[in-house]
């Protein structure tokens, strides 16, 4: 029988099934969730495009299958083309269709359909909204699983930091966090809905007061109240990071992190 996990570099994807109703499938640094109803799953993300995601994903559930990305970023986007289409939000397009492992890949010209704010997924016994929350990337957006009163927020949210760096515009600093702001308060106006945050990277379930400390955060730069740290770029990370020669900064506030070019730094 052959392991779906396994190739001959190693192990690829490692899952497990959390107490919230979800199957984490984690690669390298980051973790797709698959959410499995009573008529319908849905899977957030498709990470790197290594292995056989879509054979681990059947040997889970038969159930009719729905493929969503967070946002357009190869780490999340490379194997979309293990299915015939995905849905994912406006400007993602752009890079995922860009990725080199699409064409290795049994549905290289994958159907590719535009998330809209509000938007909703029946998977029969649980329904997962989509809301946009685009700074880190234009194209973000969370999953509200609402009976399970969890939301999956990509790259947006997480516990070692988020980056602002890796935009492809050329939106200054300042403004994706006016727009950071925005989408933790639009957040934060329904945490009556959540009990936890679950990001694609470094860790979690997180406690909802993240959300209060990235609001303090963003306030704090926009306040000039809060310098950047030159010391450490971002979670363990030098200042220079991504094989590139661009020297990175980053801004901490209790349990909130940026991390930003510091020619583009809010001083």
């Amino acid at each position: 029988m052959k392991d779906i996990n396994v190739t001959p570099e190693g192990s690829i994807y490692g899952t497990y099934l959390t107490d919230f109703g979800a199957w984490g499938i984690q690669t390298r640094n980051v973790t797709c969730f698959l959410l499995v109803g009573s008529k319908r799953a849905l899977l957030i993300d498709t990470a790197y495009g290594e292995g056989d995601l879509r054979a681990l994903v059947e040997s889970i559930t038969d159930l009719p299958l729905t493929v969503v990305n967070t946002h357009g970023h190869y780490d999340h986007t490379s194997g979309n083309a293990f299915f015939e289409e995905v849905w994912m939000g406006e400007g993602a397009a752009e890079i995922a269709l860009g990725v080199e492992t699409r064409t290795k890949l049994p549905h290289p010209d994958y159907t590719i359909r535009t998330l809209k704010d509000g938007q909703e997924f029946d998977l029969g016994d649980r329904v997962v909204e989509a809301i946009a929350i685009g700074a880190h990337h234009a194209s973000s957006f969370a999953f509200l699983d609402k009976e399970n009163r969890t939301i999956y927020t990509g790259d947006e949210l997480e516990a070692a930091q988020v980056l602002l760096n890796v935009r492809r515009d050329d939106l200054a600093t300042k403004e994706i966090v006016k727009l950071h702001l925005a989408n933790m308060r639009k957040l934060k106006e329904r945490s009556h809905e959540f009990d936890r945050l679950v990001p694609a990277h470094n860790g979690g379930p997180l406690a909802k007061s993240y959300i209060d400390d990235y609001i303090d955060l963003s306030k704090a730069i926009l306040e000039g109240s809060i310098k950047p740290l030159e010391t450490v770029a971002g979670f363990g990370w030098p200042s220079t990071i991504f094989g590139g020669d661009e020297k990175l900064v980053r801004y901490h506030l209790g349990k909130a992190t940026f991390v930003c070019n510091r020619d583009q730094a809010v001083i």
